[in-house]
């Protein structure tokens, strides 16, 4: 997890597959405590869009956003793809 502090791409893409856990990961819930705390910890000094997704993810983790997106959204021309939900 050191090498993970400076990149915040590697970070921010941690932290949203993190959430693909399974109840009692304890691995995977320490590494979206680890990730949020440090996403917040640098949110301020990044610049948009990077920003932008940071601050998306904290606030709903991007595989809820897609389930959302997907269940919201059911013809193919409305579906967003994950590369419109990451903006970075």
């Amino acid at each position: 997890m050191s090498s993970l502090r400076g990149d915040v791409k590697a970070l921010l893409s941690q932290y949203n597959e993190a959430y693909l856990r399974i109840h009692g990961e304890t691995i995977l819930e320490e590494a979206i405590t680890f990730a949020r705390n440090r996403l917040t910890s640098v949110i301020s000094d990044l610049k948009p869009p990077l920003s932008m997704a940071v601050s998306l993810a904290l606030e709903t983790s991007l595989c809820r956003r897609m389930r959302s997106c997907c269940q919201e959204n059911t013809s193919p021309s409305t579906k967003r793809t994950q590369h419109e939900m990451m903006p970075y």
